[in-house]
């Protein structure tokens, strides 16, 4: 005989529908950012999306999950323009990152200011299956890492710049930042001007 079931939802139902309220606000919140249509606004909304993306993969695989941004001077048209999601390949002790998505770039004349210090990593990316540092015919990316709570380790600035003409492939010769968010280390997105960016 079958046993009835106890009323109330259970953790990972609980889990599963806040972290779709919280995706669902920070889309609206990231739609009501757009209009203007300037590429500098696309661009803060394209990556801010793709940092709410990481976010969503760390809670809902409970496994870290990073924010990449493509560091190839070589690559002309992607250097600080690409940008993608990755995440720790749970089954394998988190030595192995997968691409959550295939990436997607940022309007034309818009860059991300990598600020001193930010973190990078070698990778091959896009691979749908688990991929090692370095391994394979990787290239250096920025990355911020979310935890597996949707958490970041300290507050990021997230500066993007205009890309000034002749501009000749190094972060270092970019103007000062004109626009850009900053990610709480709560893993939430707030969107600000170039001038208040840290």
């Amino acid at each position: 005989m079958g046993r009835a079931r106890r009323g109330g939802f259970s953790l990972l139902e609980l889990v599963i529908v806040l972290s779709l309220i919280a995706l669902l606000g920070a889309g609206l919140g990231i739609a009501l950012r757009t209009g203007g249509g300037s590429p500098m606004r696309a661009g803060e909304t394209t990556l801010a999306r793709m940092a709410q993306a990481a976010r969503a993969q760390a809670v809902l695989l409970q496994t870290p999950a990073r924010l990449i941004i493509l560091d190839d001077p070589g690559d002309a048209a992607g250097h600080l323009r690409w940008c993608g999601v990755v995440y720790a390949d749970p089954d394998a002790d988190g030595s192995l990152w997968v691409a959550a998505n295939q990436g997607v770039r940022l309007p034309d004349s818009v860059l991300f200011h990598p600020p001193d210090g930010t973190a990078r990593m070698e990778l091959d990316f896009p691979r749908a299956t688990g991929v090692a540092e370095g391994a394979g015919t990787a290239r250096a990316w920025y990355f911020i890492e979310f935890d597996a709570r949707g958490r970041v380790e300290r507050a990021h600035s997230v500066p993007l710049a205009r890309e000034p003409e002749n501009w000749d492939g190094r972060a270092a010769s970019l103007p000062g930042a004109t626009g850009g968010f900053l990610v709480q280390r709560s893993g939430t997105v707030i969107f600000v001007g170039g001038e208040d960016l840290p």
